[in-house]
């Protein structure tokens, strides 16, 4: 995954220095992850919530659709969110 966010840190001081520290990334493909020390269950029941969502019907539309090249199709798929009905 790639990407980064932004934020305003209204209270800088009282976020720990390790937290703006530089984490090297090991390219995908490349870790070894049979050494890695699995979490203890309660922190890995806080990270299995993180993913938790609605089960709710997505409703996917077709908002347009792009045939003129011979050899695919484009399309731009809009669907309900899984989360606070948003």
């Amino acid at each position: 995954m790639n990407g980064f966010k932004c934020a305003i840190y209204l209270d800088k001081e009282k976020i720990p220095v390790s937290a703006f520290r530089l984490i090297e990334m090991v390219p995908r493909g490349n870790a070894d992850y049979s050494l890695e020390t699995p979490v203890p269950g309660s922190i890995y029941r806080i990270y299995k919530n993180q993913f938790l969502y609605d089960k709710t019907a997505l409703n996917p539309k077709i908002e347009d659709r792009d045939e003129s090249p011979e050899d695919w199709i484009v399309e731009k798929v809009s669907f309900n969110a899984a989360y606070e009905n948003v």
